[in-house]
Formats: structure tokens, C-alpha cells, sequence
């Protein structure tokens, strides 16, 4: 941009890409303890991560035992390492979510993957709200 009175080049300022604000997390009051237990689990974990709320994590998936790395999760036990299993188990997860399209999480869930680029398989906010809206769906 050219100033008319001074003739002097102004520099255009060069918009910024936004940062995604964290989704809050619904508050379900709901019966099912496992909301409660998912409050619990920290955000994010990727692989590498270890420790209580990996277990956690873990002790959900078997629980719930969606999809076949869900059963192979079963088979190994909760380890307390976000491993690749873990990973593609949480990725199983986040695409049953999404078919079952539970609402406004499913769909920031999958737009945080196409939008931001995050990555299927961790375990972040956008996950952990569609999952207590899930539950919170299925009383």
C-alpha cells in the first residue's frame, strides 16, 4: 500500500493463522461413573506417554471394547504406555464417535483432525468432549 501524501510504501500487516481455542468440556450430570474417570484423563496423550492416566485410558477401552484393537488391548492388559496399539485403538474409537455423530463434539473432533491437523490416535480435547458427550447420550 502506497501512502498518497508521503509516497512512502507502508507494509500490509500479514493476518495471522488463529490457534484453535480449547473445546470446553460439556458437563454432563449423568449416573455413568466413566464420565467422571474420563474428566480424569489429562490431555493431550500421544504416543510415549506413560503413566496413571494412560492406565486409565486403557482400562475405559477395554471396558468398552469397540473394534478389534480395542479386543487386542484386552488380550495385552493395560500397560500404562500410550504404545502404537493404544493408538490405533483410540483412532477406532474416534471414528466410531464420529459415525455415530453424537453431536457438536463429533463434529469439532473431526474437524480438529482435517482443520488443525492433528493427529487420529491421541487422546485431546477434542476426543475426550465428544466422548463424555457420548456417554452423556447413552445414560
Amino acid at each position: 500500500i502506497i501512502a498518497p501524501t508521503t509516497r512512502t510504501i507502508v507494509p500490509t500487516p500479514i493476518p495471522l493463522i488463529p490457534t484453535p481455542a480449547p473445546k470446553p468440556t460439556p458437563s454432563y450430570s449423568s449416573s455413568n461413573p466413566d464420565i467422571e474417570t474420563v474428566r480424569k484423563i489429562k490431555t493431550p496423550l500421544l504416543r510415549g506417554d506413560a503413566g496413571d492416566d494412560v492406565v486409565l485410558l486403557q482400562n475405559l477401552l477395554i471396558k468398552w471394547n469397540k473394534g478389534p484393537e480395542a479386543r487386542h488391548l484386552i488380550t495385552v492388559g493395560a500397560s500404562g504406555v500410550y504404545s502404537w496399539s493404544l493408538e490405533r485403538t483410540v483412532t477406532e474409537l474416534q471414528n466410531f464417535l464420529i459415525r455415530k455423530n453424537v453431536g457438536p463434539a463429533a463434529q469439532a473432533l473431526q474437524d480438529a483432525f482435517v482443520q488443525y491437523g492433528y493427529d487420529k490416535g491421541s487422546w485431546g480435547d477434542a476426543t475426550k468432549a465428544a466422548v463424555i458427550e457420548f456417554l452423556g447420550a447413552v445414560r
